[in-house]
């Protein structure tokens, strides 16, 4: 609950693009997790509610990722689960398989609102910075339908590197 206060604490304030920035963050780093103020679908995205995980089901492998050993979980929905309440059609993590930092994350989410639909998959590659796991790569390929608006597409690779410890 502490941290879905702080979720919320961090929207407060903050409109449009800053929010949606806020929005993003949680469902990159924090998956799962629902988000504040997406109409028709933020609750549908906390897979690990109780509602939720009789939708999915849930899987931990042993496998490699970039030649080191790690430790795959994946989230895929139930074949009879109701669409309705997917918005999550898969989510894969990596994690290091000796020190469990997160190493990469996939996703792919789609959904159907009616006033708006889209169809998303995202890409994280994480990498250690001192004590932090931060995003190194980032890929995004997805469209989005909102009514009364232009079809939006979008494909693109951020790069982030040249981490410093100040703020």
């Amino acid at each position: 609950k502490n941290q879905d206060l702080a979720a919320i604490q961090e929207q407060k304030g903050k409109s449009g693009v800053e929010k949606h920035k806020e929005q993003l963050k949680t469902l990159f780093f924090n998956p799962g997790k629902k988000i504040k103020g997406i109409p028709f679908m933020g609750d549908k995205v906390n897979i690990f509610e109780p509602d939720a995980v009789q939708l999915y089901d849930f899987r931990i492998e042993h496998d490699e990722y970039k030649g080191k050993p790690a430790l795959v979980f994946s989230a895929i929905p139930k074949v009879d689960a109701d669409r309705d309440k997917i918005v999550i059609d898969s989510m894969t993590t990596w994690f290091d398989a000796e020190t469990m930092n997160i190493m990469a994350r996939t996703y792919t989410l789609s959904y159907k609102a009616g006033v708006y639909d889209f169809n998303v998959t995202m890409e994280v590659e994480m990498e250690q910075f001192g004590e932090l796991t931060v995003p190194r790569v980032l890929r995004y390929n997805g469209e989005w339908d909102v009514v009364f608006k232009k079809k939006e597409r979008a494909i693109f690779t951020a790069t982030l590197f040249d981490f410093s410890k100040e703020n």
